[in-house]
């Protein structure tokens, strides 16, 4: 399958340490791993996961246009909503996705995002494998290049 999207009419029961209110775990997190770079607030990297995955939070803001469409060669990229709502764009078409929803882009599928609605909208945001928690440190620096960056990480912007 190309693409996974689970809408939220089930209850996801998080590890009993986290509790299971998501938003709870979200912060707990935050204490837990201090480490912030490209909007990105990282929860989980390679080194923690050996390998397994990275697992970062952010917030989009209202009408952000988000990045611009692009692939990952190597990972997997899934977005669960914590707050708000998003318009992911993945294989040419729309999903609208709530508080709740998960959606799991695989590699090589061109995708986007976007925030249309008035609020900011909270994100978990895991690829998997990891690796690509270095691309965004390096974006970070000041006068980085999105692109040349990217393709260092497997990641390509799409015309």
């Amino acid at each position: 399958a190309i693409l996974l999207c689970c809408k939220a009419d089930f209850e996801y029961d998080l590890p009993t340490a986290y509790s299971s209110d998501p938003t709870r775990w979200l912060k707990m997190s935050k204490l837990v791993n201090a480490e912030h770079h490209f909007g990105l607030t990282y929860i989980a990297t390679g080194r923690q996961t050996n390998g397994q995955y990275f697992q970062c939070s952010t917030s989009i803001p209202s009408g952000d246009k988000g990045p611009p469409i692009h692939t990952h060669e190597n990972e997997s990229e899934g977005f669960y909503v914590v707050a708000g709502s998003l318009t992911l764009i993945a294989a040419g078409k729309e999903y609208a996705l709530g508080a709740g929803d998960f959606f799991n882009v695989m590699p090589g599928v061109p995708h986007s995002w976007f925030n249309e609605s008035n609020n900011a909208t909270e994100l978990i945001i895991t690829f998997s494998p990891s690796g690509i928690e270095d691309m965004f440190r390096e974006l970070d620096e000041p006068d980085a290049d999105f692109a040349s960056i990217g393709i260092k990480y497997g990641m390509s912007i799409v015309d």
